[in-house]
């Protein structure tokens, strides 16, 4: 789906994303919950390369629902603005849903 803001048809265009997640990554190349949100170690992973995302021109809005063990780790908003920018996207916001999972 992000491919699709490529489409040359969209140029000029505004583009949103609205992610809703507990915005902890998992998977064999990068896992918050061993690491934490540590930008040195994903930096270092091969989880950097591989999730590359291009984010030009787009407008990423993150919805983080909480989960026990998410709230407990530190710097999760700061990965992900981190996370945009570094993939040339514009955060337009990070919000923290009330509750817990």
């Amino acid at each position: 789906v992000i491919e699709s803001f490529m489409d040359p048809k969209l140029d000029g265009r505004p583009k949103h994303l609205i992610v809703v997640s507990d915005m902890m990554e998992h998977t064999p190349a990068f896992s918050m919950y061993k690491s934490g949100a540590d930008l040195k170690v994903f930096d270092s992973s091969p989880a950097r390369s591989k999730y590359r995302t291009p984010l030009d021109g787009v407008d990423v809005k993150f919805l983080i629902f909480q989960r026990e063990s998410s709230s407990s780790v530190k710097n999760l908003p700061e990965f992900w603005a981190t996370w945009v920018t570094s993939n040339h996207g514009d955060l337009a916001g990070i919000e923290r849903l009330t509750g817990t999972m």
